[in-house]
């Protein structure tokens, strides 16, 4: 239902246009603070997304390879948007603190957002629930720490819905191709969102869709543009998509390897994880009894919404990584949906009360009962990870000669670029298996890196050297202990076969006591060398 009252509209301006919408970007901003305080007293604890875009570290700064091929990928991976963003932003702050001061202040933003757009569309009280269910629901953080492009996909889709509502065809026009530069996929969502709104208002009576095309026509001309251009052709070193049916057979996409994608869940059990939340469970067994199926607030725009995500989903899922992931057309979704559909309909039970002071108690309640439900989900640090460990070893690194290349463990490798700032060989984060020619190259140094690393003589080691270029090597202290060798997983498949096979073969390792003439770096996890090692035989 449809339900528009002329109380929906109350409290647009006054003298809280101001002030409110502050008071709830404030909020927003305090409980980002509160989730990432344990990485606002750390340098070194942030979110692993991050490492997937070091070139990021690399702006203003000659430190880097200039051939750095993780660095030329992971410029491509990242949205135009958020590229400009942290080139701007890192003329004044580290990389890594301006990661945490984006996502807090996107939060906040996000936030005010909700209540802005819920206010307008439900009045000042589902405004204002808007923005809390937003902000203190359970995990929607996990999409702003880092400050990647996904954080633009809330706001994006919540912006889209505000549009459609208002019929604001011009506006619409303009997002389609912000949000192409935001966070690309979701210009797909919006578009198919869209189409299905203008579908089911031509189904309801309106007489022509030719006005509203036009209107939107030089938006979606720019969209195609700016992603055809991209994905049709990607540069010549990242080589083009693997097929569907290749991808389905690699097993860095299951659970054992990089990207725990596969198999993709059934679409009702994605969507059930995602609304079974008891909170929502109960709210929605409140809604139907004391407001009545006919009493429900529901959106045509949120039918559109959720109509276009189930849509991208199944769609994704059939075309896999054509589309994207599938589940990014339904988490984010999915989390706006039900912002605005307990806002509306708490709202429009509240207004059942007649007292106002006794409205005030039940809001409090609400929220309470709200809060109790989700108090052991809304802890600190939960988003991300703390790598004091490999600090002293990046220090160390972060002096030596700019322009140097540092191989070892690609999950040692995801920091040195973010706190060292050099080059790596390979790391683990940017090893997407989706793209052809470079994760050729990337499985081809992957392989050499273990192969050095678990080498009888020095020739694997010097192979890096002489192929690459390789300056330094890093090694982990305690990863030719006897149990460290009898791990299974000591890396990811398909890797852990090969490893194994070279652990079986030498038994003997050259770098569990490596020449100390080569050793330049020491410390209680890690030994770093200099390359080429000295050849045994001279």
């Amino acid at each position: 239902m449809d339900s528009r009252t002329p109380e929906c509209k109350t409290g647009r301006l006054g003298a809280n246009a101001v002030g409110l919408p502050t008071l709830f970007a404030l909020l927003g901003c305090l409980a980002a603070m509160y989730l990432h305080w344990p990485a606002l007293m750390n340098y070194s604890a942030y979110k692993g997304d991050i490492m997937q875009s070091p070139h990021w570290a690399a702006y203003h700064r000659s430190s880097f390879r200039s051939d750095d091929l993780l660095l030329k990928y992971a410029r491509y991976n990242e949205s135009p948007l958020q590229n400009l963003i942290y080139y701007t932003g890192t003329y004044f702050m580290d990389m890594v603190w301006l990661t945490k001061v984006v996502a807090i202040v996107s939060y906040g933003l996000c936030a005010m957002l909700f209540f802005c757009l819920g206010r307008s569309m439900f009045g000042v009280t589902g405004g204002a629930l808007s923005a809390l269910f937003f902000t203190f629901f359970p995990d929607q953080f996990e999409y702003f720490v880092g400050g990647f492009s996904k954080a633009w996909m809330i706001p994006l889709l919540l912006a889209c819905v505000y549009l459609l509502e208002e019929q604001r065809w011009r506006a619409l026009g303009l997002l389609l191709p912000f949000a192409a530069l935001a966070y690309p996929m979701s210009a797909v969502l919006i578009g198919m969102t869209t189409a299905v709104y203008l579908v089911m208002q031509f189904g309801r009576g309106m007489k022509s869709l030719a006005p509203v095309l036009r209107t939107l026509l030089p938006g979606c001309v720019c969209v195609l543009a700016l992603l055809l251009v991209k994905y049709l052709s990607p540069p010549d070193f990242i080589g083009p998509m693997r097929s569907t049916a290749e991808l389905l057979g690699m097993p860095e996409m299951y659970r054992v390897g990089f990207y725990k994608i596969l198999p993709i869940p059934r679409l009702h059990e994605d969507l059930l994880d995602r609304i079974s939340h008891p909170f929502v469970i109960g709210s929605a067994l409140l809604f139907f009894v004391l407001l009545g199926r006919n009493g429900l607030g529901w959106r045509r725009s949120w039918t559109a919404l959720f109509i276009a995500s189930v849509s991208g989903y199944l769609l994704s899922a059939l075309l896999f990584m054509r589309l994207y992931i599938p589940n990014r057309y339904t988490r984010y979704s999915v989390a706006v949906l039900l912002a605005l559909w307990l806002a509306h309909n708490w709202d429009l039970l509240l207004r059942k009360i007649p007292w106002r002071w006794a409205r005030t108690i039940a809001v409090i309640a609400v929220l309470g009962v709200a809060w109790c439900e989700y108090r052991d989900n809304f802890r600190q640090g939960k988003e991300t990870m703390d790598r004091s460990k490999v600090a002293p070893l990046c220090e160390y690194l972060r002096h030596l000669p700019d322009g140097v290349l540092i191989a070892g463990p690609p999950y040692i490798m995801d920091d040195i670029p973010i706190q060292a700032r050099r080059s790596v060989l390979v790391n683990y984060k940017l090893a997407h298996p989706w793209f052809t020619k470079y994760y050729d190259e990337v499985k081809k140094r992957t392989l050499m890196t273990f192969e050095a690393l678990y080498a009888s003589s020095p020739d694997p080691i010097n192979r890096l050297h002489e192929g690459y270029e390789v300056n330094y090597l890093v090694t982990e202290n305690d990863a030719y202990d006897a149990d460290a060798l009898s791990d299974k997983e000591i890396y990811v498949e398909p890797f852990n076969e090969f490893i194994a096979r070279i652990i079986h073969k030498n038994k003997h390792f050259l770098l569990a006591n490596p020449p100390a003439a080569s050793i330049v770096y020491r410390d209680n996890r890690y030994t770093v060398l200099k390359l080429p090692l000295p050849d045994e035989n001279q």
